[in-house]
């Protein structure tokens, strides 16, 4: 009797785990509605079916390689940034003065480019706006 509990409680848990994914990562609701009620109504071959077919692998993988490329990507930006806001820093074109340390560590903490050259212009309204914006 205790056997057969135990298999029914895990089995239940199985189902719904697997409803649980199929609620958050099918993207297609009436997928997720025919997945679902699949699982539900015959459960062992539905979620061997969803399992085997559900689950779309090569878009996962194919996600997972480009987050490598782009967690490597950021790391690149962000070394060529700081390189970059160092050399804002010392140019001697720009007046940083006093505020050298508070430059640099805005560009290393909070990871904030820093430009040379920029103006601020204060526009009220679209008739200021837009012969700014076009040129």
């Amino acid at each position: 009797m205790n056997l057969t509990l135990l298999v029914a409680i895990i089995y239940i848990l199985l189902v719904i785990i697997i409803c649980l994914r199929i609620v958050y990562e099918t993207r297609s609701t009436t997928k997720t509605m025919a997945y679902l009620l699949f699982t539900i109504f015959i459960p062992v071959i539905g979620m061997i079916f969803y399992v085997t077919f559900g689950i779309n692998y090569w878009r996962r993988k194919l996600y997972d390689k480009k987050s490598v490329k782009d967690k490597k990507m950021l790391e690149k930006l962000k070394a060529e940034m700081q390189v970059y806001a160092a050399e804002c820093v010392t140019a001697t074109d720009i007046p940083v003065g006093n505020n050298k340390e508070l430059a640099l560590m805005l560009a290393k903490e909070l990871n904030s480019p820093l430009t040379r050259r920029n103006k601020v212009k204060l526009l009220i309204n679209g008739e200021e706006k837009f012969p700014e914006v076009l040129d």
